[in-house]
């Protein structure tokens, strides 16, 4: 055989134009004269990890590590392929060998910081990104970096000042432009979200995710026919793009095209059946009444309006559901009415609870998305918060209430019986349970076309019955405005 560095020499080369088969090759003659050759073991990790066998990669570079500890571009690469085959923690350690090696290595720490990212530890990635600007401080890619995690934190002025400062250093940075539109839609800076997306599209026209995103903020105005146009131009990219099927399905809803929405969201679901909030529209437009709305629906649902709830709820739908529920129990119960222990079940951002704040002692609230949560911290109304889903989140909880109140959670469960039972067991003797429905001039509940489930008067009254609640008081109300219509639903007190 030649001189194994001329054979890697010409590897080098052979790797450099592709021909990655012709280098392995070449590279396991060497490695069978020379088995603990670590240049040979490298580039035999950097060819596996190229053609996707990190298998073979990891055993290989974890070998030549062993002989070479001290090779930086070898903890390096082994990073990589850790991430690859989801060992996070493993390419945290990497990527502090890197560091320890070369501390001031600015694409380590990025590296390192988007490894806690993705492993959840945020506020550690934010550290390693900091580092990493304190030795490169116009690095957009590590702005850009920074930018997502901060926005994942719900630190969304933080996370817009990243991508603004990482466009002055690189104004053509597509990904940034996108990022930067989702963190403006999130703020509901919509008008400027769409603007970022835009500029994005101008820059490099065919990213279907791009064009995805568009068509959600033209979602976010109402401007249905726009959505429509955008979902449509991201499926002229990638037709299999399921979440633009689902949204395109969705925005076609809205139009009244419903058949059409029907197709839309059954190819949806044909592309990926985990989609189960895709499912419930379907269900909605079809005219199947399921049990309740599917966590991922409500999820994505209420975290996309935990910035703006209260003034979609209150100025847009002329919501009002808190002030009937302390009107009933003003009448109901009076000017005696305290309860020493609260809970409120689907508690958003704290509309009700601080209508009935000066009633409590401690108060608990309890919701589904993680963003409605931070919303209703910042509000100092609650004793304690839980995310979770409420019946599951009640029925681990050893506490007694003295009252349990749901002002719009009833409207995404059709049955009720389960939530009726798991109350009833966390009631005091003389508990009480506060609560609205969506009316329904029928039996049982239906499924409407907005996604939203109505109740019958009937239906409540039997399982009011049927988990041994006295009815004190029921009453049909107006308590928000659809399209400028009137939506009635029936305030229940029960104890």
């Amino acid at each position: 055989m030649t001189n194994p560095n001329h054979a890697l020499e010409q590897v080098v080369k052979l790797i450099k134009v592709g021909h990655l088969h012709q280098a392995k090759a070449i590279i396991q003659q060497i490695l069978e004269v020379e088995p603990k050759h670590p240049g040979a073991l490298y580039l035999l990790g950097v060819i596996a990890n190229n053609l996707g066998e990190n298998g073979l990669a990891l055993i290989v570079l974890k070998e030549a590590v062993s002989i070479v500890p001290q090779w930086v571009e070898l903890h390096n690469i082994l990073g990589f392929v850790y991430h690859e085959l989801g060992q996070l923690d493993d390419a945290i350690n990497s990527f502090k060998s890197v560091i320890k090696l070369q501390p001031n290595n600015v694409m380590a720490h990025n590296n390192l910081g988007s490894m806690l990212k993705e492993s959840g530890h945020r506020s550690e990635a934010i550290t390693s990104f900091n580092l990493a600007l304190s030795l490169d401080p116009e690095n957009a890619e590590v702005l850009n970096n920074k930018g997502m995690t901060h926005q994942e934190l719900g630190q969304l002025d933080e996370s817009l000042a990243c991508y603004r400062k990482a466009l002055e250093f690189k104004p053509d940075f597509v990904q940034v432009h996108n990022n930067l539109g989702n963190t403006l839609q999130e703020m509901k800076r919509v008008d400027e979200a769409i603007d970022s997306y835009q500029t994005c599209i101008e820059q490099e026209p065919m990213i279907a995710e791009v064009h995805k995103n568009l068509a959600s903020a033209y979602n976010s105005q109402g401007r249905w026919n726009e959505a429509v146009s955008s979902y449509r131009r991201a499926l002229a990219i990638d037709p299999n793009f399921a979440a633009a099927l689902g949204g395109l399905g969705n925005a076609l809803k809205h139009l009244g095209r419903f058949d059409e929405a029907v197709q839309q969201f059954r190819q949806a679901l044909e592309i990926d059946p985990s989609l189960d909030d895709i499912r419930h529209l379907l269900a909605s437009v079809t005219g199947e009444t399921t049990k309740k709305a599917p966590r991922q629906y409500v999820e994505k649902l209420f975290d996309g309006f935990a910035g703006n709830f209260e003034h979609h709820l209150v100025k847009t739908l002329d919501y009002n559901a808190p002030k009937h529920l302390r009107a009933v129990v003003n009448h109901c119960v009076g000017s005696q009415a305290f309860y020493q222990h609260a809970v409120d079940l689907g508690c958003g951002t704290g509309l009700l609870g601080k209508e009935f704040r000066d009633l409590i002692g401690v108060l608990v609230g309890i919701d589904l998305s993680k963003k409605m949560i931070r919303q209703a911290e910042k509000s100092g109304i609650y004793d304690r918060l839980l995310v979770g889903d409420i019946e599951e989140t009640i029925n681990g909880m050893d506490q007694k209430f003295e009252l349990c109140m749901s002002a719009d959670v009833f409207p995404y469960v059709g049955e009720l019986g389960s939530i009726f039972k798991a109350v009833k067991g966390h009631l005091s003797t003389t508990g009480q349970f506060l609560f609205l429905t969506e009316y329904a001039d029928g039996a049982d509940y239906v499924l409407n076309t907005n996604g939203r489930y109505a109740h019958s008067e009937q239906y409540v009254q039997g399982l009011a019955e049927e988990y041994g609640f006295t009815v004190l008081h029921v009453e049909k109300v107006v308590f928000r405005f659809d399209q400028g219509k009137e939506v009635f639903g029936e305030v229940y007190l029960l104890e």
